[in-house]
């Protein structure tokens, strides 16, 4: 996160400038700032701050980010990052958005993708893949 933040420039004229103070209109507000993040249990979730004015959203988005990252929350690897392991084959979890590398059955020699993970829907922290209910 703090790459994103540092190469973020925006001055406070920009900020300030009229066209990014907007009337509220009753539809969607006018600026708005979107971002991913990885929570720590690696789950990724798509965050949306709204406001009237940008200087606010941007005001708000270095405050979250303080927040979360003191949290453990993380960015998403980078598409150049996935694809860059070399052991194996991989293919990306569609639930946690990671690499996930193929392994042998011990039981049976079948091939299947796993990868490990804190998320404890998953028993003994390993996902294949497959969404799973909260835990009880």
């Amino acid at each position: 996160m703090s790459n994103e933040s540092q190469n973020a420039v925006v001055t406070s004229e920009q900020l300030d400038a009229p066209e990014t103070q907007m009337p509220a209109t009753g539809a969607e507000a006018p600026a708005s700032l979107n971002f991913r993040l990885v929570s720590p249990m690696g789950t990724w979730v798509q965050f949306t701050l709204r406001s009237n004015r940008m200087a606010e959203v941007y005001g708000n988005f270095l405050k979250f980010e303080k927040v979360l990252t003191a949290a453990g929350w993380t960015q998403p690897p980078s598409r150049e990052q996935s694809s860059t392991k070399s052991s194996g084959e991989t293919k990306e979890c569609p639930v946690h958005h990671v690499d996930m590398t193929e392994k042998t059955s011990k039981k049976d020699g079948s091939k299947f993708f796993s990868h490990k993970t804190d998320d404890k829907r998953y028993e003994n922290g390993w996902c294949h893949g497959k969404e799973k209910a909260a835990a009880e």
